[in-house]
């Protein structure tokens, strides 16, 4: 008869009690031994060992000879289910964070005196640039019961950053590496994708450049870890000054083609909204030019060819006055005198 004989809850017996035959072939001695089978319920549940009580008896008179001196028994279900407490199965880090200690477990269940192997080892695929670094504890008690337990840390790769600036075209150049997030390597390739866009390697040169967006991007891709950031660059005038003593105008126009004094030219305030009407005079105050929102692009040539020879005006000393449009305040003509050589 085997009785359960604890409290535990659930517990781990088919039935609370049964009975059997247990048979001893002749020829048996003190210190030989039988098996009694006891069914349990192996579930995965870590539990306490559990007592049982077993009571033999005689159901017939025992052969002439055998005794019985103590019929009574208690056994003992020792758990077979290992479980660990204190870690997190599951961890997600992005790429460059520092990696997670690993975890101190603590073992329960089964027989205790535990054998542990750890291993760690870092799965990439070739799906996605993210990757898993496996922690496995492979626990081993001394009943030769066995157990695996697992943390995983899974490591993305940092979203795509978008940086965004404002520079006056006046201002210094700016080196887009003190612009990366905190934590990026700094290694990588910046690229451009307008033409024209000042990048001296990774410094972004505003001056010269035309008010508007520019776009670079960048990318660092050599390492376990990929990085990459669009830098979105307005350039802006706030910081140029817009007033009359900016203005500079030609003191002398060639027509020769060589590239150099061509043209009659106005310049110091491009990025300012203003706008010229332009008159020339000869010296005896005949109109040789007149041009309205002037672009910078009248080289010597006379009206209807009424000046001169070729389409030219002679060579000489003109006289010119400029108009200014666009100023938030009135601002006084510019008059003065310009040498052209035509010859």
């Amino acid at each position: 008869n085997v009785t359960d004989n604890s409290a535990i809850n659930p517990d781990d017996y088919t039935v609370v009690s049964t009975t059997g035959v247990l048979f001893f072939p002749g020829g048996t001695v003190n210190g030989d031994s039988q098996t009694i089978t006891v069914s349990i319920i192996d579930d995965e549940l870590s539990e306490m060992a559990e007592t049982l009580d077993i009571t033999l008896s005689f159901d017939v008179p025992p052969p002439s000879g055998i005794n019985m001196l103590d019929g009574e028994g208690i056994g003992t279900i020792l758990d077979n289910d290992i479980s660990s407490s204190g870690y997190e199965e599951e961890v997600t880090i992005i790429c460059g964070d520092e990696l997670p200690e690993v975890p101190e477990l603590t073992f329960m269940g089964g027989c205790g005196d535990y054998d542990v192997v750890f291993t760690e080892e870092t799965e990439f695929s070739d799906d996605t640039d993210d990757y898993m670094v496996i922690r496995t504890w492979n626990v081993t008690d001394a009943c030769g019961n066995m157990e695996t337990f697992q943390q995983i840390v899974f490591v993305m790769q940092p979203q795509l950053e978008e940086v965004f600036i404002d520079i006056c075209v006046e201002d210094d150049p700016i080196n887009l590496v003190d612009y990366l997030p905190t934590g990026f390597d700094i290694n990588g390739i910046f690229e451009v994708e307008r033409e024209g866009t000042y990048l001296n390697n990774t410094t972004f040169v505003p001056n010269g450049l035309e008010i508007g967006e520019y776009k670079v991007m960048y990318s660092s891709v050599g390492g376990t870890c990929k990085y990459y950031v669009d830098f979105y660059i307005t350039t802006n005038s706030d910081c140029v000054p817009c007033n009359r003593d900016e203005i500079t105008v030609s003191e002398a126009v060639t027509v020769n083609g060589d590239g150099i004094n061509d043209y009659f030219e106005i310049k110091g305030v491009e990025y300012c909204e203003f706008t010229f009407d332009v008159m020339i005079f000869n010296r005896w105050g005949d109109k040789v030019y007149e041009g309205k929102d002037y672009k910078n692009d009248w080289g010597g040539y006379a009206p209807n060819n009424s000046f001169g020879s070729s389409g030219l005006v002679p060579s000489g000393t003109y006289y010119y006055i400029l108009t200014i449009n666009g100023s938030e305040q009135p601002l006084e003509p510019i008059n003065g005198y310009i040498y052209i050589g035509t010859e």
